[in-house]
């Protein structure tokens, strides 16, 4: 008799196995590994007016300027950048565009800094004019064909005040004051700025829903957070209620100046809080008081939240209206996230290998926390 043919095949792979191995895949290769709450689609501007002269530092991510290559890993190079001083001039003279008393003013590249480390680049542009600045015209426009839903946050300073503004492609322009009498000008500046700073709240907004949907930090330190085996509605609601009221203190705290951190060792915290809580999902069968360890860590990912409005510089008058809109926006997009997220865990809670999905997402946050963490560190 002939042998028998041994079964190679001895089980069937589990589509819920299947689905959990893609799903750290997919969580890991998908979020870029330099993730933060900071440059993307944003940018900052930071104008300062003296005389007929005027300093522009921009501030943007670096593989933006048209006409450079970034690296295998998505970085651009310094001497790239030097080696296009140029054509990042004759750019920026097409883009930014700035008028005093309707006469156009000249730029020249006085500084180029970076990149950084995050691929940031500063540009600081000397603007000449004509006569002396009793009126400011400025439009934004570099981002217009390459960066449909960019943000640009402007501060715009003559002496001691300062005044705020955001471009987007809604509102490339901005126009400020328009008198004869430097004096008036001042007061002009403040008064339409103002009114500027008071119709800029759905855009601060918006730049809050933005904000949480860009930092991945954040919203992974969330799903992590929505992993814990055996969570119930209750307790998912606990934990993103203690997440919204200590991120919105500090949050607070750091814009109106009573209480702020260094920027670098609050990255740092941020990404031990996403190791600490996927490891939890790992290494513990139950999970208690997490809604004491959410509103621990928090209070400092609120301050990694205020990063973006300490960037600003907002000042006492004018921080009240940009940071309502801005936490409002910041709470928008954490409660839509979790509104598709729960659901989805719900459902997934319902097959028999739900436990490999939750510990293949918790292993596919630690592996993303770890790389954050060594970058920052």
């Amino acid at each position: 008799m002939p042998a028998r043919r041994k079964d190679v095949h001895t089980s069937r792979v589990s589509p819920v196995a299947v689905f959990a191995l893609a799903a750290a895949a997919c969580t890991a290769v998908v979020i870029p590994p330099h993730a933060s709450a900071h440059l993307g689609n944003l940018s900052y501007s930071d104008i300062k007016i003296s005389g007929a002269h005027l300093a522009y530092s921009f501030r943007f991510a670096a593989h933006l300027v048209p006409g450079i290559e970034a690296n295998g890993r998505g970085e651009v190079q310094r001497r790239a950048v030097i080696d296009a001083e140029a054509s990042i001039l004759e750019w920026l003279s097409a883009t930014i565009r700035i008028q005093s008393g309707r006469q156009a003013c000249t730029p020249e590249i006085d500084e180029l800094i970076g990149p950084d480390t995050r691929d940031d680049l500063t540009v600081v542009l000397g603007y000449t004019c004509p006569l002396e600045i009793n009126g400011l015209r400025v439009e934004f426009r570099p981002f217009d064909r390459n960066l449909t839903g960019y943000k640009n946050i402007a501060t715009i300073s003559r002496g001691e005040e300062r005044w705020t503004h955001v471009f987007d492609p809604s509102r490339p322009v901005v126009m400020l004051g328009g008198q004869t009498s430097a004096d008036t000008v001042a007061s002009n500046l403040g008064s339409e700025a103002q009114q500027a700073s008071a119709g800029g709240f759905v855009s601060f907004f918006r730049l809050g829903i933005d904000h949480i949907l860009g930092g991945y930090d954040h919203l992974l330190f969330l799903l992590a957070l929505l992993l814990a085996p055996g969570l119930a509605f209750g307790q998912a609601a606990a934990i993103v209620t203690a997440f919204t009221i200590a991120h919105s203190i500090t949050l607070a705290s750091a814009a109106l100046d009573v209480f702020s951190l260094p920027q670098r060792p609050v990255e740092i915290v941020i990404a031990v809080s996403i190791l600490y809580v996927a490891g939890e999902n790992v290494l513990r069968r139950h999970i208690s008081h997490r809604w004491l360890v959410t509103f621990l860590f928090g209070l400092v990912h609120g301050f990694g939240f205020a990063g973006i409005l300490r960037e600003i510089g907002l000042p006492p008058g004018n921080v009240v209206l940009p940071l309502l809109g801005f936490n409002l926006g910041v709470e928008v997009g954490q409660v839509t996230t979790v509104v598709i997220a729960l659901p989805l865990l719900a459902a997934v809670g319902r097959f028999a290998g739900h436990r490999r999905v939750r510990l293949a997402l918790s292993l596919a946050i630690i592996v993303m926390g770890t790389i954050w963490l060594v970058q920052r560190v």
